[in-house]
């Protein structure tokens, strides 16, 4: 009985002695997958867990939004810029996002609040990953001094630290 007890004693010793195995190191060099995108011509293109640093990115040109800074807006958008707005408008270039944004914010003083984001790129062959961030926003505005709130899910195309496209998908606020 005392040599089971011993045995078992130094077996746990042994055990606990070993060094921890380094956290994640079996995935280090492996993308995760979270899903998948297909092409038009229907090809499976993996969809991978996404660089987080885009969100600091999209912090900043949000606050450019709410601090009415048109110009640091168009630095950080492409001159290509598409954004195709939720009721299937789309503005293509950075004069007719300006012209936009020159006439929407003193209308109606929108203001952005982020309740969410979730990066992810897709793994395209024989090309350019394409960097995403998908982030659920409040927007309130000023109209006829009555306030409106709006919500908004956006699908933001990164190239580098550039704004490339933007997909808004939105519904009113429920009435309480």
């Amino acid at each position: 009985m005392k040599k089971l007890l011993l045995c078992t004693v130094l077996a746990a010793s042994l055990i606990s002695c070993q060094a921890p195995a380094e956290k994640g190191s079996d995935h280090s060099h492996e993308s995760t997958i979270i899903g998948y995108e297909f092409s038009d011509a229907g090809e499976k293109q993996n969809l991978i867990a996404g660089d987080i640093s885009i969100i600091d990115t999209y912090m900043e040109f949000i606050q450019a939004h709410n601090d009415r800074d048109i110009d640091k807006i168009m630095d950080m958008v492409q001159d290509s810029i598409l954004i195709k707005t939720q009721d299937a408008r789309e503005l293509k270039g950075k004069s007719t996002h300006r012209q936009a944004l020159e006439k929407w914010f003193p209308e109606s003083n929108p203001v952005w609040t982020v309740r969410w984001m979730a990066t992810n790129t897709v793994e395209v062959k024989d090309g350019e990953n394409r960097h995403w961030l998908t982030t659920g926003i409040e927007i309130t505005e000023t109209l006829d001094n009555k306030e409106i709130k709006r919500e908004q899910i956006l699908d933001v195309n990164f190239v580098g630290k550039m704004i490339k496209e933007v997909s808004i998908y939105e519904r009113s606020k429920p009435i309480e």
